[in-house]
């Protein structure tokens, strides 16, 4: 999916979600496929210390609409995936 952009709120909102280098690589590693928040901890671990603030991380990228949440039955917990594959920028 593409995420793509001419207003500037919107502009503003998704680059908030890429305001940092721990942001974009935990969207690196959500390119594998869905990860529950343990699991994104535990390949994190040496660059994100708490895994509340990972949680926030994804939270707030969830409300951008950069990863999306779902409840997987089978594995009985929550996973995040992208959303996105690639976003485009338009400034005319």
């Amino acid at each position: 999916m593409d995420l793509s952009t001419r207003d500037a709120k919107s502009l503003v909102k998704i680059a908030s979600g890429l305001r940092n280098e721990r942001r974009v690589r935990i969207l690196r590693e959500l390119i594998g496929g869905p990860k529950s928040l343990s699991e994104l901890f535990v390949r994190l671990a040496n660059e994100i210390r708490y895994k509340d603030s990972l949680y926030r991380y994804l939270e707030e990228m969830v409300d951008i609409g950069l990863v999306d949440k779902k409840y997987d039955i089978r594995r009985k917990r929550l996973l995040y995936e992208l959303k996105v594959d690639h976003i485009t920028i338009d400034f005319r």
